[in-house]
C-alpha cells in the first residue's frame, strides 16, 4: 500500500458565535482568536475559497465528536453537537495511491472508507492533533 493525502478538515459556518466559540474551539495561547477566525469565514463568504478555519484549531473534545461522525456515519461533512450548541465541519481530502502492493505504480483516486481504519486513524490524527496539511503512508 501506498498513499498520499491531503486536504484540510475546516469549520463549514459563515460566522460562529461567541457560545460556539467557547464550546467548541481550543482556548490555548496561540489558538485563533473568534475575530480571525470570523473574518476568515467571512472571507470565504465574499468568495475566497483558499481561506479556511481549520478543525485542527479546535478542542480535544470537539475532535472526539467529528471522529464519532466519521466512524459511525460515514460522512465526510457533518455537524458536532455539544450541550445545546451545534457546529458544522467539512473535509474534502484528495487521497491517492494504490492499495493493492502488486500495483504500486498505479496510482489511483481513492474513497476514504476505502482504506483501512488503521490508516483512517492515522491521516485524521496527524492532521487534528499534528496540524498536517498532507502526508504519506507506506506499508
Amino acid at each position: 500500500m501506498d498513499i498520499t493525502w491531503n486536504g484540510r478538515m475546516y469549520v463549514d459556518e459563515k460566522q460562529i458565535t461567541p457560545e460556539q466559540y467557547k464550546m467548541f474551539f481550543g482556548l490555548y495561547e496561540y489558538g485563533i482568536s473568534f475575530a480571525a477566525a470570523n473574518k476568515i469565514l467571512q472571507n470565504r463568504q465574499e468568495g475566497n475559497l483558499d481561506e479556511i478555519v481549520p478543525c485542527d484549531e479546535l478542542s480535544h473534545m470537539s475532535f472526539e465528536l467529528i471522529l464519532d461522525d466519521i466512524h459511525h456515519f460515514h460522512n465526510l461533512e457533518g455537524t458536532i453537537d455539544h450541550e445545546g450548541q451545534s457546529l458544522n465541519w467539512k473535509w474534502e481530502p484528495e487521497i491517492n495511491g494504490s492499495l493493492d502492493d502488486q500495483n504500486e505504480d498505479y496510482q489511483e483516486n481513492i474513497d476514504f472508507f476505502l482504506l483501512p481504519e488503521w490508516v483512517q486513524d492515522k491521516m485524521l490524527s496527524d492532521m487534528l492533533e499534528k496540524e498536517c496539511h498532507w502526508g504519506m503512508i507506506f506499508d
